[in-house]
């Protein structure tokens, strides 16, 4: 427990996925007062330095033992490269995501978007909107 994945700040590097155990995430704001967030197992984090550079927007640790997944931004971003399918598609949702994110950003009350952009229905609308874009 304790273990900290990331902090405010870092450059973005990973995605995380949570296998087991409990995790929080907490958004550093200019007050410093926003709640926490729970992360449990079956639920990601941080997925946009898949799509863009990014530097993380708050902290990220263990609040008991637990197994985190990392998928490798740059790794994923070169494995992607030489297959102009999958390319195709990645770069399509990777425009919607950051569109998303964008128009969050725009209708909040806060100045910054954090690391904790995971709302389900969110993503299979961008997954749908990538598909019918093939």
């Amino acid at each position: 427990p304790g273990h900290e994945m990331f902090q405010f700040g870092m450059k973005a590097e990973f995605m995380y996925f949570v296998a087991t155990g409990h995790m929080e995430y907490k958004p550093l704001d200019s007050v410093g007062n926003r709640p926490l967030s729970e992360v449990y197992p079956n639920r990601w984090i941080c997925e946009m330095p898949l799509w863009m550079d990014w530097m993380h927007q708050g902290s990220f640790r263990a609040i008991q033992p637990s197994m985190v997944l990392k998928l490798d931004a740059e790794g994923f971003r070169q494995s992607v490269k030489f297959r102009p399918a999958e390319l195709s598609t990645c770069q399509k949702y990777a425009a919607l995501f950051e569109q998303r994110l964008l128009a969050e950003r725009l209708k909040s009350t806060e100045e910054a978007c954090f690391d904790l952009f995971e709302i389900l229905q969110d993503m299979e609308d961008l997954v749908q909107k990538t598909i019918e874009r093939q």
